[in-house]
């Protein structure tokens, strides 16, 4: 049982040991984590999302570079003040963007992350009074999307990490359907949200 111990702890020393090259032009990611409004207090909610992206590194220099498109899910729930009749409000958004990604290392293996990217979020809200039949409304949002984060890469092909983004809808609306549940979300400008990320690179 001991040689199986110490092949294994010799062979993840080696693969965390070894410089990462990034050396590989395309990216896969998968993150998962909260979201909560940006500017109120609220409810925080699910979120998940893909990114797909293609670039490198120019020739002698050590950041990274890449072309991304994302796409996203998410949703909330927020509980209506009985002043108003206690009405259940679950909200969900699909999300998609492109944009730009950076790699900023900070040691052979660890390194920050920085993106900016456009797109669009398409928010629907159902609402549910008690005997009623739920009511829909549905709204297209311009979104302007900043992530930041740190990521250890274990391999050449695999890392995971962390990130924080944050969603600013510049043309948002007061939010009527919220405001006639009796939830105050005048503040919000947008959404914030925190993730794990596992990132598959080839």
């Amino acid at each position: 049982m001991k040689p199986r111990i110490a092949l294994f702890a010799l062979a993840l020393t080696t693969l965390t040991a070894a410089p990462a090259l990034a050396d590989n032009h395309f990216i896969f990611e998968v993150d998962a984590g909260l979201q909560t409004d940006l500017g109120a207090d609220d409810n925080s909610g699910r979120a998940l999302g893909g990114t797909f992206g293609f670039g490198g590194r120019i020739p002698g220099s050590k950041p990274a570079y890449y072309f991304i498109g994302r796409v996203g899910v998410a949703e909330q729930t927020y509980d209506g003040s009985s002043a108003f009749g206690a009405p259940t409000l679950d909200c969900a958004s699909t999300e998609w963007a492109l944009g730009a990604r950076m790699y900023l290392p900070i040691t052979d293996r660890f390194r920050a992350m920085l993106q900016l990217s456009l797109g669009e979020t398409m928010q629907y809200t159902d609402v549910y009074y008690d005997g009623r039949r739920p009511l829909r409304v549905d709204e297209d949002l311009f979104s302007i999307f900043a992530d930041a984060g740190v990521q250890y890469r274990f391999t050449n092909h695999f890392s995971l990490g962390a990130l924080v983004n944050l969603t600013w809808h510049p043309e948002d609306r007061p939010d009527l359907v919220t405001r006639s549940a009796g939830i105050d979300t005048d503040g919000a400008i947008g959404q914030m949200r925190f993730g794990l990320t596992t990132t598959f690179h080839f």
